[in-house]
C-alpha cells in the first residue's frame, strides 16, 4: 500500500491501527456508509487506490451484525469489491471498484 491509499472496513479493531502503525488511512463502513463514494472519489482524485477484506470470508452472523448496526449487507460489500488484488496475513484483500 501507499501513502494515498485507503482501506474499508466493515469492522472494528485492526483497521484503527493502520494509520497508528503504519500511517495508512481506513474508513469504517459501519459508521461512514453514507459517505464511502465521496471518500472514494477523493483517494482517486488523489492518486491512491482503495482496498477491503474479502466480503465472502465474513462469517454471517458478522454480516448480520454488521446488516444490525449500519444496514450494510454482503451485497453491498460485493458491489464494492473487485477483484484480488494481495494477501495479508492469511485474508485475500480486494482492490474497490473506483464507482459502484
Amino acid at each position: 500500500m501507499h501513502p494515498n491509499d485507503l482501506v474499508i472496513a466493515a469492522e472494528w479493531g485492526w483497521p484503527d491501527y493502520l494509520e497508528y502503525l503504519y500511517g495508512r488511512r481506513s474508513l469504517s463502513l459501519i459508521n461512514n456508509f453514507p459517505t464511502v463514494e465521496d471518500t472514494l472519489k477523493e483517494v482517486h482524485d488523489t492518486g491512491g487506490r482503495a482496498y477491503i477484506s474479502d466480503p465472502n470470508a465474513y462469517s454471517d452472523n458478522h454480516v448480520a451484525w454488521l446488516q444490525s448496526q449500519s444496514g450494510i449487507t454482503r451485497d453491498d460489500l460485493n458491489r464494492l469489491a473487485d477483484r484480488p488484488a494481495f494477501s495479508c496475513y492469511g485474508r485475500t484483500v480486494f482492490s474497490v471498484r473506483t464507482s459502484r
